[in-house]
């Protein structure tokens, strides 16, 4: 039914009794089933399998806690570019360093490679 002043559809009690009918047996009026709240995909469209991440290859640094401490402060340092600056920045090695300590002048030394 329509409202003929405005021409807007409206359901009157009897037919709204229908509707409601409809929605509690799952059945149309046709007699055909009805799915209220389904997938808003058609039926026979299979759903996109959800990617995985990627898995971060492994390191074979010397210095694994250095990368992830850089990488954690946001500077992605390939294994290499790490190991040279461990090099430079402690000649004498870090055998007896706290890693914050390590990962700090590290991070410094790249930071000032790249801005220098």
């Amino acid at each position: 039914m329509r409202d003929p002043e405005t021409n807007r559809p409206f359901y009157d009690g009897e037919l709204q009794q229908i509707c409601l009918d409809v929605r509690r047996r799952n059945c149309g009026i046709d007699g055909k089933p009805v799915l209220f709240y389904s997938p808003r995909h058609p039926l026979g469209q299979q759903e996109r399998p959800v990617r995985k991440a990627k898995a971060k290859p492994k390191q074979t640094s010397k210095h694994p806690e250095v990368i992830d401490g850089l990488d954690a402060l946001g500077v992605s340092a390939t294994a290499a570019q790490v190991e040279a600056a461990v090099h430079q920045v402690f000649p004498d090695g870090i055998q007896n360093l706290e890693s914050a300590e390590v990962i700090r002048a590290v991070f410094l030394h790249i930071k000032r490679q790249e801005h220098g």
